[in-house]
């Protein structure tokens, strides 16, 4: 039997879809892929659905392998598959601790350098930009608020945190209150077992209180919300912005990001549809930091090496910051450099030539929209405080 992770290092593109066109033709009456190799053991129980757990992680692993090198829609001739040998993931689903421990594994294989990376831009960008611990009476300038906020400590809440990574890389990091809130039991028996009591906590996502959210000044949230219900999209952004932070690191799957192939998704949507709910509460999405930090994904050693495992980061990342803060958002997207355009070709084809392309360039584009739209915004809103200044009227 291969060994799970052995199979994602070793396995090539021609061996894992050789391996699903087997697949496919035994789950099938007809034949159709021409095949004449002989089924193993390994492909007979994995038609199987009390399969065992590890067997299932093993080819699951696979087809998710190729699926990343290849072409992610071909996932859809292997729904069946899929649906069978794909682990639980988060907390509205029923999972053994067998399968979810082989997952987590994997994914610690592949991901266990891109939370350190995240941590430190994530950090570098709160402390720059000074929004952390400001009141309503915004700073004179940006450059103030600066000065007075780039040293000081901060909290950061992960919420949807899995077993930690985030969380725990802030904390290597030097943020030392940093919390993570998950509903899955699972997840949560995998905490650090000397922070998990005080920094941890687990609560169903879709029915979590304002009670089960830490206050910190910075909420971050990944590839999280598409796991809720579409129903539930406004109450889980209610749920982020519960006690004010400073700062919401968003991000989401987007419609058909992954072409129909995750069982699991349940609300792939636009980023202007979460742009709406964050304005509903009392949010508005600062461009230039998305910008900047997207930016910084796109160039972090790490993360670029990394790309076709966290290429869902740069691609998505929205920032979100309290409605108090627009002025001084304002100002530093009516500063934007028209030279750096975010819609140029070089954004808009960073994957040009592999399966993500397009759905890259669509959403890259709904980005750059979102972002001229919001100067636009800005302009209008300064030009119309300029008029009333001349009235008399501030």
């Amino acid at each position: 039997m291969l060994d799970f992770v052995e199979a994602y290092d070793l396995i090539s593109r021609k061996q894992a879809k050789t391996l699903l066109c087997h697949i496919s033709c035994r789950a099938s009456p007809a034949n159709s892929c021409g095949s004449a190799r002989p089924l193993t053991p390994v492909d007979n129980g994995l038609l199987t659905p009390d399969a065992p757990p590890s067997i299932k992680v093993q080819i699951w692993s696979i087809i998710d392998r190729y699926l990343i090198m290849h072409r992610r829609g071909v996932l859809a001739r292997f729904a069946p598959l899929a649906l069978l040998c794909r682990p639980s993931w988060g907390g509205s689903h029923a999972q053994t601790m067998e399968e979810y421990d082989e997952q987590i594994l994997l994914r610690d294989k592949q991901e266990e350098d891109i939370y350190p990376a995240l941590a430190e831009i994530i950090e570098n960008f709160v402390r720059a930009d000074g929004g952390v611990g400001q009141t309503s009476e915004a700073p004179s300038s940006p450059s103030s608020a600066v000065e007075a906020n780039s040293s000081g400590p901060f909290s950061v809440l992960d919420v949807g945190c899995g077993r930690g990574q985030l969380v725990e890389a802030f904390r290597k990091n030097g943020v030392e209150k940093s919390f993570g809130l998950e509903g899955s039991a699972t997840a949560s028996e995998m905490w650090p077992v000397e922070f998990s009591d005080e920094y941890y906590r687990f609560s169903d996502l879709k029915t979590a209180m304002p009670a089960d959210v830490q206050k910190t000044d910075v909420v971050t949230t990944f590839e999280v919300a598409q796991y809720l219900p579409a129903t539930h999209g406004g109450r889980f952004v209610k749920l982020l912005v519960s006690h004010d932070p400073a700062y919401i690191f968003f991000g989401a799957a987007t419609v058909h990001q992954d072409e129909g192939a995750n069982p699991y998704h349940l609300n792939e949507n636009t980023f202007s549809y979460w742009v709406e709910h964050f304005r509903s509460f009392g949010y508005v999405p600062h461009m230039l930091a998305a910008a900047r930090v997207r930016t910084d994904m796109i160039h972090n050693e790490i993360i670029q090496r990394e790309m076709n495992k966290a290429w869902w980061y740069p691609k998505n990342t929205l920032v979100f910051v309290p409605q108090h803060r627009e002025k001084h958002v304002d100002a530093l997207m009516i500063s934007h450099p028209k030279e750096i355009d975010m819609l140029s070709e070089g954004y808009l084809n960073l994957f040009q030539g592999i399966d993500l392309e397009d759905i890259w360039r669509r959403d890259w584009k709904e980005f750059g929209t979102i972002f001229y739209k919001e100067q636009d915004g800005a302009l209008k809103r300064e030009s119309s405080a300029g008029d009333r200044l001349e009235g008399g009227e501030l």
